[in-house]
């Protein structure tokens, strides 16, 4: 699996949010407004090692998915799989869709399903051998994992409200719990100075995510788990809910498909993404791989062996071609696009800054030296930032996220050339504007920058340092 992302991670192009992270990266923090350090940080590491180019940048994503299928295999060891249960957990976790999405890109889901994992790992041994020293190793892997994402928190709540309401807390109770929740704290710790400085940026950042995407969210919430290992499998996950409740040899247990439910009600009910539960969707693999070669074994062998690997190879097939720049861009469009959007956002970032540049050329010799780039979101602004020196444009300035701390325009007027915003002819603050240019992305892809408008404004109105809070916004 590590050799398929590695073999087409240069394909198409760099992604929006690995645009902002690379930038993220140039302007380390122990925080920012959307999430904490350690992805930007993971990206620049990467980036440093195998070089600075999309390949160099995806390389430790990849490693930490084909770590995430190691930890699955080792889950289903400690179920008490047999080896062929175990490497067939393995295969379901590598040829899961959402496996290999996240290790095709630099993103905050990659290591934060791999954290996951690693705690249900540990509980799991933990229950297992009774050797509550394991705690530590837990807060470990929680205070990394809040270091890059605090989804993992989420879960961890979760995962406590189902050993409640299962009545299997006790065995999970002793001083090297607080050991381990002292560990993760201490090391989540540097992030929560930062929100503490910042206003809590966490917090904005979260009902911003259910005001603008809430109601999409929920709708899509049961669905996308199906997605997470793919549909033609899905009869694996139902195996491994299953049998994590009603087998007795399991019934200490019975707090991971608890909680995988309480979860997914949080999530209903605070409007979070779909994909913030993958993390406790996969070790139900584990526990379907024991459950599936069981009924194999029950079956004509032959014919549960052909079933299975059936299932497995169309799943594979299909969730590459979804998930992988396999295709030539010009078939991104419609249904790619509309199962997996993010493979639409890989396309036509030196597109962008071609078109914007060809704009700023259109202003007079003089205008040129003192315009300012403004855009509405951070992918555009990342893409100008990575590709506008060698086009004669840049830097880029946005409001959007942390791309407002990183940098404000300068205080000399000059006139702005802005990208993305959808109405600015009434805009009083940026002077007089008019559509220079529309943004058309290759082969008529239809991701979120195709058909955008290009503006020219004659100037703010006001400073740049009195303008630029009314600029910042969160989404």
């Amino acid at each position: 699996m590590v050799g398929l992302l590695l073999a087409s991670a240069a394909r198409y192009g760099f992604h929006r949010d690995e645009l902002y992270f690379i930038e993220s990266a140039k302007h380390l923090a122990w925080g920012y407004v959307d999430n904490p350090p350690l992805t930007p940080l993971l990206g620049r590491l990467s980036r440093g090692i195998f070089g600075d180019s999309v390949f160099g940048l995806r390389v430790v994503p990849a490693v930490e998915a084909g770590l995430v299928v190691v930890a699955v295999a080792a889950l289903a060891r400690e179920l008490g799989a047999r080896v062929a249960a175990q490497l067939l957990a393995a295969i379901l976790t590598a040829t899961a869709s959402f496996v290999l999405a996240i290790g095709h890109l630099l993103t905050t889901p990659t290591l934060d399903v791999l954290v996951t994992v690693l705690v249900v790992w540990c509980l799991v041994r933990m229950v297992r051998t009774g050797d509550q020293r394991w705690w530590l190793l837990v807060g470990i892997a929680v205070g990394i994992g809040l270091e890059n994402k605090f989804t993992i928190a989420v879960s961890v709540i979760a995962l406590v409200a189902g050993a409640v309401v299962t009545r299997s807390w006790r065995p999970l109770v002793s001083v090297w719990t607080l050991a381990g929740a002292a560990v993760a704290v201490a090391a989540w710790a540097p992030n929560l100075w930062w929100q503490a400085r910042h206003g809590w940026t966490l917090l904005s950042f979260s009902r911003a995510i259910a005001r603008d995407q809430g109601a999409d969210n929920r709708a899509r919430l049961i669905p996308f788990q199906l997605l997470v290992l793919g549909p033609p499998v899905a009869p694996v996950l139902v195996a491994g809910i299953r049998g994590l409740w009603r087998r007795p040899a399991w019934r200490s247990l019975r707090f991971l498909p608890v909680g995988y439910a309480i979860l997914l009600v949080l999530l209903a009910v605070s409007g979070g993404k779909g994909y913030y539960a993958a993390g406790l969707v996969l070790p139900f693999a584990a526990s379907g791989a024991i459950a599936t070669v069981e009924w194999m074994d029950r079956r004509r062998r032959a014919l549960g062996h052909v079933l299975v690997a059936a299932a497995v190879v169309v799943n594979a097939a299909v969730g590459a071609i979804i998930t992988l720049p396999v295709l030539p861009q010009r078939l991104v469009g419609g249904a790619i696009a509309g199962v997996n959007h993010d493979a639409a956002e890989t396309i036509g970032w030196p597109t962008f800054a071609d078109q914007v540049a060809a704009a700023v050329a259109t202003l007079p010799a003089a205008d040129r030296s003192t315009v300012v780039v403004l855009t509405a979101n951070y992918g555009e602004a990342g893409a100008i930032d990575r590709y506008g020196p060698a086009r004669g444009i840049g830097p880029a300035y946005s409001g959007h996220n942390s791309y407002t701390t990183f940098r404000v325009p300068p205080s000399t007027q000059g006139p702005v050339v802005a990208i993305g915003f959808d109405d600015l002819a009434h805009d009083v603050a940026l002077g007089d504007c008019t559509t220079i240019a529309t943004i058309h992305t290759p082969a008529g892809i239809d991701n979120d920058e195709n058909g955008t408008r290009i503006w020219r404004c004659t100037g703010p109105t006001q400073p740049w340092s009195k303008l630029w809070p009314s600029l910042a916004h969160e989404g």
